[in-house]
């Protein structure tokens, strides 16, 4: 297949630059080239399906195969990790995720920080992204009282004294 190895060739020139960089660079690099790979072949099974939409969860990885389906309006979702963490891991890293993000028609990140960061330094139009809060049912996580604080501590045999935090998500202060 003529794009398959115009497309090898293309990853052989970028490991070959990032290997160079690498020598003058500090950066952690994340592997961007199987992702790449894997994209291109899912991209071409999804456009064989002609859906309506495509919707991809994750923009280091999927959001890539999302921007390159064609013909569905394509939304993209990010987590955070891919755009703080993996997109800032290498120059590859960050040409995917910034393509990614630049070429689907719609972004539903899961927090207003993430849709200005994902502006500011990805270059993607506000008028693109929808910022969609998971937010937290308050009465689900709502502090314990009385009988049912005790109960709960003596079951997972936590001090009924101690200053208890529980985080619905992760603990990294990025988003």
């Amino acid at each position: 297949n003529g794009w398959l190895n115009r497309f090898e060739r293309w990853v052989w020139r970028c490991e070959r630059d990032r290997k160079a960089a690498a020598l003058r660079s500090w950066n952690r690099d994340v592997s961007a080239v199987p992702p790449i790979y894997h994209c291109l072949r899912l991209s071409d099974r999804v456009r064989a399906l002609r859906p309506r939409f495509v919707f991809g969860q994750e923009m280091f990885y999927y959001g890539l195969a999302t921007a390159m389906s064609r013909g569905a309006a394509r939304i993209g979702m990010p987590w955070g990790g891919d755009i703080f963490l993996s997109g800032n891991s290498s120059w590859l890293a960050y040409r995917m995720v910034r393509y990614a993000l630049n070429h689907v028609d719609l972004l539903c990140p899961t927090s207003v920080s993430s849709a200005s960061y994902m502006a500011a330094n990805y270059g993607v139009p506000p008028r693109k992204i929808t910022p969609i809060s998971w937010g937290a049912d308050r009465t689900l996580f709502a502090r314990a009282e009385g009988d049912r604080r005790r109960e709960i501590r003596r079951r997972w045999r936590l001090d009924p004294e101690a200053m208890l935090v529980l985080n619905v998500r992760r603990f990294v202060p990025l988003w």
